[in-house]
């Protein structure tokens, strides 16, 4: 009978042990998948944040080589300017040194004309025949002056020629490539893509035209909304506000476009640039097919 109490006593104890060490190995297994979770989503976390900046780099990426591209196409044209301005200045050189010889050559020639004219005078009481040739050398005079009058009137052509060869050509054209959204009163408008730059003195990096020599210039500007959005933008001169557009969509699907053009007179090293007014949190409806929006000037003349 003793011997079945402690059997049975024994079972019991067995029993609870295992119990125990199932609710025990239970609290492990609880504690691991707790912590592997919080790791799971540290990993998740740096994840998205590897993500996040590797989009960041890949954009300053391209605009690096968006600039570059630029840069490399801004001395491209400045090393062509610069071989045209030699080039014209060789050439005007060596029709100066020509217009200079043959000057040289006239006024040689006019001093032997006085010179016999003076002798001339001195034999004035002479007979017909003396009489006939200080004629004849006061028709050379005429003609020679005459000459020296025309290689004059030809020099002043030539300079003039030269000159308008090497006067500086503007004009440009640029448009925006994508949407703009968020655009705060007064912020400059980046027109990003250029059609046509003569001379180079339109920034896409900036939006900013700056003048290079006083005269007459005609500015043309377009903006365009979509849907329910709305803009107004304005034509800006060294912040002074010229002249303006408005573009306001009423509902959706519904796209609206609105321009304006000035002819001003502006002075060497003016700035001109497009620039939102009137309301902030703009948006500028544009794409790099259809080129809502534009920005283009020209110089017309003195």
């Amino acid at each position: 009978m003793l011997l079945l109490v402690l059997i049975y006593c024994l079972v019991i104890s067995c029993y609870a042990i295992s119990v125990n060490a199932a609710d025990l190995n239970k609290n492990i297994a609880s504690d691991v998948i707790s912590t592997l979770m919080k790791r799971i989503d540290s990993m998740e976390a740096t994840i998205k944040e590897m993500e996040r900046l590797a989009t960041e780099s890949g954009q300053r990426e391209k605009a690096m080589l968006r600039r570059i591209e630029y840069l490399e196409t801004t001395w491209s044209q400045c090393k062509t300017l610069t071989n045209e301005i030699m080039t014209r200045q060789e050439a005007m050189q060596s029709e100066i040194k020509e217009l200079h010889n043959e000057i040289q050559d006239q006024q040689e020639e006019t001093r032997k004309l006085v010179v016999s004219l003076s002798e001339a005078s001195r034999d004035e009481n002479n007979d017909v025949v003396g009489l006939d040739e200080q004629k004849d050398i006061n028709t050379k005079m005429t003609l020679n002056r005459t000459r020296v009058v025309g290689v004059k009137r030809k020099r002043q052509q030539s300079y003039v020629r030269h000159k308008r060869a090497n006067g500086v050509q503007v004009a440009f054209s640029a448009y925006l490539t994508h949407r703009e959204y968020h655009l705060g009163i007064t912020q400059v408008i980046k027109y990003d893509s250029v059609l046509i730059n003569e001379g180079n003195f339109y920034n896409p990096l900036t939006g900013i035209f700056t003048c290079p020599e006083d005269g007459i210039y005609l500015f043309s500007f377009f903006t365009a909304a979509y849907g329910n959005h709305k803009n107004w933008v304005r034509l800006v001169v060294d912040n002074v506000n010229l002249s303006g557009a408005t573009s306001e969509g009423t509902r959706d699907y519904h796209d609206d476009q609105g321009g304006n053009v000035a002819i001003i007179r502006l002075r060497a090293g003016q700035s001109v640039w497009m620039s939102v007014v009137h309301a902030g949190d703009a948006e500028l409806d544009a794409d790099s097919e259809h080129h809502h929006v534009t920005f283009s000037g020209v110089r017309l003349g003195d």
